[in-house]
């Protein structure tokens, strides 16, 4: 008993084994390819037609024989065949069967040209006292039995499970796996021993015996097999074989379907060279493509040629030349990135000059491309030629720009055609009414005066007026270096003379160093003399008016304070609109234009303007401009 024992239980590790083996190298085949699995298939297949002709035979129980190797050598062959089915398909279980049956009969040659050889002259053995005669004795019905019997099983595996496959469909699957693996062990076995000896008497003595180590290993193998198939390999990326298929689909147009697949491919592969070299050649933009282990780009398509007007040999040879083709300022932006491997992909603008010294804008877009199988890591990359875009890009910038001036011109005409009526209008009058007074001196020299005092506001305001479009229309100005502390020291010079007249202390707080800045001087002398100017005209006598100069991260801070009326909280967020003046300065002379024309120069010197401001206590504007050293 114990030596029964023995025998099934090595046959069933056996089985184990080589099965798990099998197994294990079709689910790295995601990764690494099946080839490792169809060489381990190839090397059974050799030991079991080499091993045929020394047939080992055990008899664990009287009258039933078991057959050595080939009761755990095919059950693992067949384990494979019926794995790729299920779970690769068809065509490729086709050629794994074809590859089994040529690799028979090539080592039956081998094994026979080896036989023939050893009946040459003076053939001796290596070892005492044995023949290689009796070493390549040629066994031919065991060998075609092997063959056939092998060829059969196969194919039975496959059918027996899709048979049963689509008449269970999804009830007890695992039952499908089961009947094809005793069906084709079974098949195995009988075909085997009926070949094997014909002319004998032996079959109906080895039979059950071979039925029943069959079984045995297919029913061990079979809990390996749908766990595999049921747990593990839907997992795998490629598991996508329709599970319905004609029962016979394994001998569907056996010969006829292989060759015409490989003559579509080859055909489809003819057809794909030709229609990517077409495409390559042809496009407009600049194909290429950069191996990671090449690092520069090792295609690179002709229309480089053609717009950048260099051969691309010489980019071949000397990859360095991307840094004369590439515009100075978009190197750090291109090299490293244009016609060479990187990691990340981009999406990157940047200039280049062709061989007649045209600069050219370019837009560069890299794909990247992985196989982790083939071991490839390369990026694709398009370049196209947007120059023609940026031209039309900037006139339509241009075309917005001088519509926006019009309409700025509009509005501004349209506000101001009440504003410069109503002087007119004022004038006007006043002027009927000095003819009228002729004989009355005291009125007519207060008519003179109102009309000298009309005329004043009416000549500010168109002043004004030309100035604003003049500043706001204005896209490049001018710049020249300026001294802030000199241009409000001369600006305080000029309007002294009115301070003192209301008796106002006027304080100038200079900066210890030159705060230089680029600027339009007399933009800038135009800032300040409005915000210095109002505060005088809006500050009661014996007032005080303060203008600090001062350097803070980066820029020039000039801040002008004083004691006047100051500006109610309604109106602080409307006094740099233009015509806007604040509800408590009616009785005071002004356009509505200074505070506007301000803040347009500021904003246009990359400066901003602050106003802090209560009422009857005093106002404070606060002038940022950017320093030179900070540009």
């Amino acid at each position: 008993m114990s030596t029964v024992l023995v025998t099934f239980g090595l046959l069933i590790i056996e089985v184990w084994i080589l099965a798990g083996i099998a197994l294990g190298l079709h689910y790295l085949s995601s990764r690494y390819g099946i080839s490792l699995l169809l060489m381990y298939a190839a090397a059974i297949i050799g030991i079991i037609t080499f091993a045929n002709p020394t047939i080992i035979f055990v008899e664990p129980i009287p009258n039933i024989f078991l057959t050595l190797p080939g009761d755990f050598f095919v059950p693992t062959v067949l384990v494979i065949i019926l794995v790729l089915y299920i779970v690769d398909g068809t065509e490729i279980t086709q050629a794994v069967i074809f590859g089994v049956a040529i690799i028979q009969i090539l080592a039956v040659l081998i094994f026979a040209v080896m036989g023939l050889s050893v009946h040459l002259p003076n053939v001796t053995t290596a070892l005492e006292g044995i023949a290689y005669t009796d070493i390549f004795a040629i066994n031919f019905k065991i060998m075609i039995a092997g063959i056939l019997a092998f060829i059969a099983d196969m194919f039975a595996i496959a059918i027996i499970y899709q048979g049963t496959q689509n008449l269970l469909r999804n009830r007890h699957r695992w039952i499908a796996i089961a009947l094809s693996l005793l069906g084709a062990l079974w098949t195995d076995a009988i075909i085997f021993t009926f070949i094997s000896t014909i002319g004998g008497t032996r079959f109906s003595n080895l039979i059950a015996g071979d039925i029943i180590s069959k079984s045995i290993a297919a029913l061990t193998v079979f809990p390996l097999v749908a766990l595999y198939l049921y747990r593990l390999s839907p997992t795998l990326p490629k598991n996508t074989t329709p599970r319905y298929r004609p029962t016979f689909d394994i001998v569907h147009n056996l010969f006829g379907s292989l060759q015409q697949r490989i003559e579509q491919l080859e055909s489809e592969l003819r057809e794909q060279e030709i229609n990517a070299r077409e495409l390559v050649t042809h496009i407009n933009e600049i194909f290429w493509i950069a191996d990671e282990r090449d690092t520069e780009a090792f295609l690179i398509s002709e229309a480089f040629d053609r717009i950048i007007g260099i051969p691309r040999g010489k980019l071949y040879l000397q990859p360095e030349m991307v840094r004369d083709i590439v515009l100075k300022e978009d190197h750090k932006l291109v090299i490293g990135h244009w016609l060479c491997y990187q990691a990340d992909t981009h999406d990157i603008e940047f200039r280049t000059v062709t061989a007649d010294g045209k600069e050219l804008w370019m837009r560069d877009r890299t794909y990247a491309v992985e196989d982790e199988q083939l071991g490839i890591k390369r990026v694709i990359g398009i370049t196209e030629n947007i120059t023609a875009q940026k031209e039309r890009q900037a006139l339509e910038t241009a075309i917005t720009v001088e519509r926006e001036k019009i309409q700025v011109l509009h509005d501004l005409v349209r506000e101001v055609s009440h504003d410069i009526q109503s002087p007119i209008t004022s004038l006007t009058l006043k002027i009927n009414l000095i003819e009228r007074t002729k004989d009355d001196s005291r009125r007519r020299k207060k008519y003179l005066k109102d009309l000298k005092n009309q005329t004043f506001h009416l000549s500010a305001l168109i002043e004004h007026l030309f100035t604003l479009i003049k500043i706001e229309s204005r896209s490049n100005p001018l710049l020249e270096t300026a001294d802030i502390n000199g241009v409000c020291q001369d600006v305080i010079d000029e309007v002294l003379p009115l301070a003192e007249e209301k008796k106002l202390s006027v304080t100038l707080i200079v900066s210890q160093t030159p705060v230089l800045i680029h600027c339009t001087a007399i933009d800038i002398r135009r800032v300040f003399g409005n915000l210095i100017g109002n505060a005088i005209r809006y500050t009661p006598e014996d007032g005080q008016i303060t203008v600090a100069i001062t350097s803070i991260n980066g820029y020039v801070h000039v801040a002008i304070q004083d004691t006047g009326i100051g500006i109610k909280p309604e109106d602080l967020p409307h006094i740099f609109e233009r015509f806007y003046r604040a509800s408590n300065t009616t009785e005071i002379a002004g356009t509505g234009l200074g505070l506007a024309i301000t803040r347009q120069i500021i904003q246009q010197h990359n400066g901003r303007i602050e106003v802090d401001s209560e009422i009857n206590i005093g106002t404070t504007f606060n002038v940022y401009l950017p320093l030179i050293e900070s540009q």
